[in-house]
């Protein structure tokens, strides 16, 4: 063997790796990563996973329902699963799918879990973000629409959570309930059938004792509002205990609706009698003579509260458009309510 055939075996073969590297190196450069994952995980995962908040992301370490950190740590994300399938997929020709669906169901009995497809993902961008709707039907495909998707149902169902949060209320009672014939739309009459089982439920699983609900106006003449008001009308009059106690916003008319503060004085000056009525039941027991009257109830927010108002007002990024700023300020519902009791 000459030299010189050497040398052209040499320079075949160095071209041979050249091409080949270059033709896979994606591959390549996949497989690294992944061996050096497996490689470094173990001796590195005090440093990465338990690094700040003593959280495992690896969940190796946690039970099944394991929800947070700690046993006495609020759980600031909730339990929700969104199983996402755009593009009309026949999900029967894709049963690894399903089946991966299941199982997610499966081991997490006690998550609430939501199915999203083309219609469904239309319905809510078209609901809540109808500027974004032509952009993401005209996407080139299908990846970029689920990708996107699931950006506007974490900012969607962020909203809620994060008003709730500021407002003291815990995560397990912050609920949005996404059913067919229950959809906001001013003009429509939800079924007073459907709405008295549904307050039904929440009154017996979180043991309710006070029920607060809109008054027959509605806000703004509402249609929801006031079909909601007259299905906790019903539902009061059919309540057998009097341990729970039905209430319902009073509407004002315009110019009092919008009078901001000033409308406390006329509210404040027709509570007035029972005010000093209060005062002086720490002299004379007034309980001899009449009952207390529970027939009304005034809510005042002080300027704390009107500032956590605000501040959960604006964690609805969707809803928080110029005019919503006019009506904080100008609004009386944001200093002062009257409730008036439902007749059982």
């Amino acid at each position: 063997m000459t030299i010189r055939s050497v040398r052209g075996r040499t320079l075949v073969l160095i071209f041979v790796v050249i091409w080949f590297v270059m033709m896979f190196r994606y591959n390549l450069l996949t497989l690294l990563l992944i061996g050096q994952t497996y490689l470094s995980w173990h001796w590195r995962t005090s440093v990465v996973i338990n690094s700040n908040d003593h959280f495992d992301t690896s969940l190796v370490t946690y039970p099944l329902n394991q929800t947070s950190a700690e046993p006495t740590y609020p759980d600031l994300v909730p339990p929700i699963l969104h199983h996402i399938v755009i593009g009309n997929v026949d999900l029967n020709k894709w049963p690894m799918w399903t089946a991966a669906r299941k199982a997610c169901i499966r081991w997490h009995p006690n998550y609430e879990h939501r199915f999203w497809n083309d219609s469904s993902a239309e319905k809510l961008i078209a609901q809540e973000y109808p500027w974004f709707l032509d952009v993401w039907k005209n996407y080139p495909y299908q990846i970029q629409r689920a990708d996107s998707l699931r950006y506007l149902i974490l900012y969607q169902y962020g909203e809620l959570l994060g008003s709730c949060a500021i407002l003291g209320i815990p995560n397990k009672r912050c609920v949005s309930l996404d059913l067919p014939t229950i959809q906001d739309n001013p003009s429509v009459w939800w079924p007073e059938q459907e709405l008295i089982p549904i307050l039904r439920q929440y009154i017996e699983k979180w043991s309710i004792h006070v029920l607060i609900s809109f008054d027959n106006r509605g806000i703004s003449g509402h249609s929801n509002h006031r079909a909601v008001s007259a299905a906790v009308r019903t539902l009061a009059k059919n309540i057998t205990t009097a341990a729970i106690a039905s209430y319902e916003l009073r509407s004002v008319f315009l110019l009092r609706k919008y009078s901001s503060l000033l409308d406390f004085y006329v509210t404040f000056l027709s509570f007035l009698p029972r005010l000093l009525r209060s005062l002086a039941s720490t002299l004379i027991r007034f309980d001899l003579v009449s009952l207390p009257d529970s027939s009304r109830a005034l809510l005042v927010n002080s300027p704390s509260d009107y500032m956590a108002a605000r501040a959960a007002f604006a964690s609805h990024h969707s809803q928080y458009s110029w005019d919503r700023h006019i009506y904080m300020i100008t609004s009386r519902y944001m200093f002062v309510n009257e409730l008036i009791r439902i007749d059982q």
